[in-house]
């Protein structure tokens, strides 16, 4: 039950770099793209994918802007239900660790997250 319903027009913005993240998205249908400082389309995430976690793993401010570039049903993840789930599900933290890892060139230590107050 963690995990909340949500849906972003197309050209909604869903994250705005530099505000706190506070929640993950998972996308169940649709697309979101990535934006550089100038607004511009630098990647583009679509259903099964997730963004939003790298603030979360790093207790920082949204590091991109993100908007639906179509109608988009997403899950909102929020920060204390993350954390949980990383503690009841070590292969959803693994995951998500690589993906960090990959997306960001960044390495979290599991125990930072784990033991942080949500």
């Amino acid at each position: 039950m963690a995990l909340k319903p949500v849906v972003f027009q197309e050209g909604e913005l869903v994250i705005r770099k530099g505000d706190m993240g506070r929640s993950l998205y998972l996308i169940t249908r649709g697309e979101v793209e990535i934006l550089d400082d100038a607004g511009s389309p630098v990647a583009t995430l679509g259903e099964g994918t997730f963004f939003g976690e790298i603030s979360l793993l790093m207790s920082a401010p949204r590091t991109a802007t993100v908007r639906a570039n179509s109608y988009c049903d997403c899950f909102m993840l929020d920060k204390s239900d993350f954390t949980r789930v990383l503690r009841d599900r070590p292969q959803f933290l693994k995951s998500v660790m690589d993906i960090a890892t990959s997306r960001y060139h960044v390495a979290v230590a599991a125990e930072n997250i784990l033991d942080e107050e949500a």
